[in-house]
């Protein structure tokens, strides 16, 4: 065991030298990745290698626990590159788009929302947080460790969730998310949701979440469906959950800041809302239909009014802490709150 602790050491050191020293994300790589390390458990010491355990990070849709035994992924550390360039081959699809991203991220779910109204075919490969950062790495040639990122079936790679809807507005016209007369107005509340609403919800989210590894370890598994990905967030979660309380500077004081920043994004929508309503009894934020203003404010509300999301594994509402559950009943209580319920039960398939 202890002979195995130092290889993957010096792995993380060579992924690290490769890739660079910390993830775009406001959570370092080297925390949660030394938060993995660090909780490496019996329970996961059947990898045949510390290969093995840098593809299990990159690639979520193979266990290579299971992989041939003529493969990369059984051998040496000095194998890694080639191991990692395989890794990204392995469950793609000619003539589909392919999501990366974290499961239960509300960024993630606007990207995840935009392609289901596209109709585009699409595979979506979920990490639990920290595990993301590689795949995101490879697809983007090291430009993020972010999420999502969208690859494209000709080839191109987009990140950034409002790049990704604008990329299916223009492939997929119909979809009309941008109406030409509404076009200023739509990208000015995008860019307001995701630069104010946004940050703010995750914090508010994770410091609930992450008061318990019976919550967080749900929430770090949905959508993913490697067992192998699950097992190490698993055998890791309290550490990751710490890493990303530093990393996103989650406190009490900032939490409780977090959640009076999406109060009054809530007040200002529901004003917009009700004012709008003198003639529409059905308003949307901007004209009289569905744009991508009314999908990104759902999308990145939903985890302060918890929407039911058709991201496989998020735990019942019910199931939420007190304390958790009191933020959501306020924020639907209000006309903001209402119109994301609204939105994904008349825009939103399950």
């Amino acid at each position: 065991q202890q002979q195995q602790q130092q290889q993957i050491a010096a792995l993380i050191q060579r992924l690290n030298d490769k890739f660079g020293g910390q993830s775009v994300l406001l959570v370092a790589q080297e925390h949660v990745l030394q938060a993995v390390r660090s909780a490496f458990s019996p329970s996961i010491e059947s990898a045949s290698s510390p290969t093995s355990f840098a593809l299990a990070c990159v690639h979520p849709t193979t266990d290579v626990w299971d992989a041939p035994s003529h493969s990369v992924a059984s051998r040496s550390v000095g194998m890694w590159g080639r191991a990692l360039k395989w890794c990204s081959r392995i469950g793609t699809t000619p003539n589909m788009h392919r999501l990366i991203t974290i499961g239960a991220s509300h960024f993630c779910e606007k990207a995840r929302w935009a392609l289901d109204l596209s109709g585009a075919h699409y595979l979506e490969e979920a990490h639990p947080p920290g595990l993301h950062s590689l795949s995101s790495k490879m697809a983007t040639g090291g430009m993020t460790s972010m999420t999502p990122v969208l690859c494209t079936p000709d080839g191109n790679v987009l990140w950034e969730s409002t790049e990704i809807l604008l990329h299916l507005q223009r492939t997929y016209p119909a979809l009309q998310l941008f109406p030409e007369n509404l076009r200023d107005e739509v990208e000015g509340w995008m860019d307001y949701f995701d630069s104010v609403l946004g940050p703010s919800a995750r914090v508010c989210a994770y410091h609930f979440l992450l008061a318990s590894t019976k919550i967080s370890i749900p929430v770090f598994h949905a959508g993913c469906t490697s067992s192998v990905q699950k097992k190490l967030s698993a055998a890791a979660a309290a550490k990751i959950g710490d890493a990303i309380k530093k990393g996103f500077h989650i406190t009490e004081d900032t939490a409780q800041q977090a959640i009076d920043v999406c109060a009054e994004v809530f007040s200002r929508v529901s004003e917009r809302l009700l004012a709008a309503g003198n003639d529409n009894p059905t308003p949307y934020l901007c004209g009289n239909t569905f744009t991508a203003a009314d999908l990104t404010f759902a999308a990145l509300a939903y985890p302060v009014v918890y929407a039911q999301t058709p991201v496989p594994g998020m735990p019942a509402l019910d199931g939420l802490p007190e304390p958790y559950l009191v933020v959501v009943r306020k924020m639907r209580a209000t006309r903001a709150g209402q119109h994301v319920l609204d939105m994904y039960s008349r825009h939103r398939a399950a």
